[in-house]
This record gives C-alpha cells, structure tokens and sequence, in this order.
C-alpha cells in the first residue's frame, strides 16, 4: 500500500449558498486535478458530491485530498454546516452578481456561527473566499467586498476572483487553497 492511502486524508469543502456556483466550481477543481470523477452519496434529501485525489506536497510527500461539496439543489441547511466543521479547509464560493449578494453574505455568515458553534475558527484553517461570477458585475472590486463582508484592512485572506466561463479560475482556486495548507503544515 502507498503512503498517500495510508494517511488520513485531508478534507475540503466546497461550499457556498446555494445556486452561486459551489458544485460548478467544485467540478471544475476536480477535472482539473487529474479529471477526478465526483461521486454522488446522498442521505434523504441531502445530496454530497465527493472527489478524491493525490497532490505532492513542496516537501515531495503525497497528500491525499478528499473533496466535498453540497449538491447545489440542496440547499443550504445543515448538511453544509456538518461537511465544513469537520474540514480541513474551505473553499467559500461566493456569487458576487448584485441580486445574489445578499444571500452569499448571510450563507457566509451561518458558515462562520456554525463552525463556532462547533468549536472551531473558521479563519484558523485554509480558507479561501472565492468571488465568483465577476463578469456579471460591471466594475467590480474585490476590495469593496472584502470592506462589505466585514474584513480588516490588510487582513491575510486568500481571495481569488472568478468568471462564469472560468469557475476555478484556471486553477487559481485550489493553488490559493494548497499555498494555505502547505504554509499551515509547515508552521
């Protein structure tokens, strides 16, 4: 057996308010990390989607990555707040087009006071806000977001900003996400 199956996997959720772009952008990083296929499981009416796949670590030790994300006609309920207290790390997809705003920061929001709840800081792990959907909304600026959502200034979050034709932004996605964990394991 190999060393990456016999490690415990590192967990990752893919998660967001429903209908701005979690399973899109969630199938995106799987097919580009070596065209990993999702897998379906579901529990009544909860639906998770689930990928895994191996990344070498700067140190040249293999990771195992475990994926997850809630289906995107689930909803957002606690099924979501389950997969992200048990993470890892997270990757928040947040539709940035005007009429979608609202319910991305309260998602974000019910996020952060779940993972609380459950004793965990969601900023003590890898977290990154992905700012989905760009090209929707004429002039955006990723600063004003970061103001609006309520972030310091000058505040280290790994923000990464999206189109609609590019969910994963060409990759820019999970590198924001893998230059987290490395700097986490190595500290």
């Amino acid at each position: 057996m190999s060393e990456v199956a016999d490690s415990s996997p590192y967990h990752v959720v893919v998660a967001g308010a429903s209908g701005h772009g979690r399973q899109e952008v969630f199938e995106a990083i799987c097919r580009r990390r070596g065209n990993a296929r999702p897998i379906e499981q579901s529990a009544g009416d909860v639906v998770v989607w689930q990928c895994g796949f191996d990344v070498m670590r700067e140190d040249g030790e293999p990771c195992r990555l475990d994926m997850r994300c809630l289906a995107e006609d689930s909803g957002y309920g606690a099924g979501q707040d389950l997969l992200v207290r048990r993470a890892d790390a997270v990757i928040f997809v947040f539709d940035v087009r005007i009429r979608y705003l609202e319910a991305g920061w309260m998602a974000l929001q019910r996020v952060a006071e779940s993972a609380q709840r459950g004793g965990h800081d969601l900023r003590a792990r890898p977290l990154v806000l992905q700012y989905h959907r760009c090209d929707a909304h004429p002039g955006f600026q990723p600063s004003r977001m970061d103001g609006w959502l309520g972030l310091p200034p000058g505040e280290e979050v790994s923000r990464v900003v999206t189109s609609t034709q590019r969910p994963d932004g060409d990759g820019a996605v999970f590198d924001a996400l893998w230059r987290q964990v490395t700097r986490q394991q190595e500290a």
